[in-house]
């Protein structure tokens, strides 16, 4: 194809911009006309323009279960934004947090992981919390479970953590249970006598999550745990979490005999009743109780009432599920301020001929 540009009377050194100008338009008819998009001049994208900033702060206090309705609400701005990030850009603020408990950071970290469907986001300094806590986060696996590009782990003087991780609650591995129990025995022996009781208690929160709490579900399948040693306290904690059904759905759609009965008692006793019975009585859907499985969750009291046979040790267990929290501390049930999904527990065992209390 001929090309002929008209220059004006200017030299043409000077009007060359121009030519060019001329050039340009003149593909641009012929490229219209022929149904092509030019490639000088692409057409303006409007997906392509500057994302407004979608920005949340982290509260200064999250502590489990007196803030749960505050957790969960940070949750709902980022299930929001979910809906907006098409046109926005994610900013999560964590400079303001000074106090957080270890439920809380599982319970956040599994909430978010959950939210960007394991899509891992990236860690910015500038947005990061005071000193303490960004470590603290490290080490017990919240910035790895979350970030492509983690904080560097730094060792936290008198505390060791079990770091947050996962299984798959659809294919439980049969070794899964073993770096967790090493972990817990090998703490100045807290736990060495109590080895087997405490098999016994991770191994059924395990099985009862991948048994009952993801049957119709369509959610996140995975089962979350972490666990901390305090040194000073000399104290381990372990907390177990799945986001299925829940125990009272659970009840509901069960199709077992034993399971239909119960479900129809714990209409008539109420959900804080059926929690409590749930979490004290020796249930069995078995014939043979020894086999210690069952929807009475045999295995966690158990394991709280042999450590407590050692008058030098205290041991509590905290169930919770729906809007409620049950603790074998005082035989007490807690109205949540806001509903937690699936089934959470924590069981924490401290030796009391020494240390001195402090926060968690």
């Amino acid at each position: 194809m001929r090309v002929f540009v008209k220059f004006s009377r200017a030299s043409s050194r000077k009007n060359t911009p121009n030519a060019k100008r001329k050039i340009k338009k003149l593909f641009k008819r012929k490229n219209i006309k022929n149904g092509r998009e030019h490639p000088f001049n692409p057409p303006h994208d409007v997906c392509h323009k500057d994302k407004v900033l979608y920005k949340i702060d982290m509260p200064e206090k999250i502590v489990f279960p007196k803030d749960i309705k505050i957790l969960n609400s940070t949750l709902d701005k980022l299930k929001d934004y979910q809906g907006k990030k098409h046109s926005h850009r994610l900013s999560i603020d964590h400079r303001r947090m000074n106090t957080i408990d270890n439920a809380s950071i599982l319970l956040m970290t599994v909430g978010i992981n959950a939210i960007f469907n394991g899509e891992k986001l990236i860690k910015n300094n500038k947005v990061s919390p005071i000193k303490s806590i960004d470590e603290r986060l490290a080490a017990i696996g919240y910035w790895n479970a979350l970030c492509i590009n983690p904080k560097k782990e730094t060792v936290e003087e008198g505390r060791k953590y079990l770091k947050i991780d996962y299984r798959n609650g659809e294919h439980i591995d049969n070794e899964f249970h073993y770096p967790i129990i090493d972990f817990f025995t090998g703490k100045d022996e807290i736990l060495e006598k109590n080895k087997d009781e405490l098999f016994d208690a991770i191994f059924e929160a395990m099985a009862n999550s991948s048994e009952h709490a993801f049957v119709d579900f369509d959610g996140d399948k995975k089962i979350w745990f972490m666990g901390a040693y305090n040194k000073k306290r000399k104290e381990v904690e372990f907390i177990f979490y799945d986001t299925g059904i829940g125990i009272f759905k659970s009840l509901e759609i069960g199709r077992s005999a034993f399971v239909q009965k119960f479900y129809r008692i714990s209409r008539r006793i109420g959900k804080e009743n059926t929690l409590r019975t749930l979490c004290k009585s020796n249930l069995s859907k078995y014939k043979d109780k020894n086999k210690n499985r069952g929807f009475g969750m045999i295995a966690f009291k158990n394991f709280i009432d042999t450590v407590r046979q050692d008058p030098s040790k205290d041991a509590s267990l905290e169930v919770a599920t729906d809007g409620f929290l049950y603790l074998t501390k005082n035989d007490s049930i807690i109205r949540l301020k806001s509903k937690i999904q699936g089934t959470f527990i924590r069981w924490s065992v401290r030796d009391l001929s020494t240390g001195e209390c402090d926060e968690r």
